[in-house]
């Protein structure tokens, strides 16, 4: 019996694919400057699930993808008087 077992090839995170991913994706920090709320009320989206994050190590980011579709039901919420939860 042959062993035809495939290995994954490793991601070069430093290189042209790494930048794309990372130009896609924010800190909390530029998530809360981007929304004008404070840690406290980002923390509150984050935890009520309004807004998800992603970890990468121990950081943890926010795509820009999240973060328009939250304004976009926000925006439209605001519209319909209704919250963006």
């Amino acid at each position: 019996m042959t062993n035809t077992k495939a290995t994954a090839k490793p991601v070069d995170l430093a290189g042209e694919l790494g930048e794309e991913l990372y130009s896609n994706l924010l800190t909390l920090d530029q998530a809360q400057t981007a929304l004008r709320v404070s840690k406290y009320t980002l923390g509150k989206m984050i935890k009520a699930g309004e807004i998800t994050t992603v970890k990468l190590g121990s950081r943890k980011y926010i795509g820009k993808g999240t973060l328009t579709a939250f304004i976009a039901k926000a925006v439209q919420g605001s519209q319909n008087g209704t919250s963006p939860s």
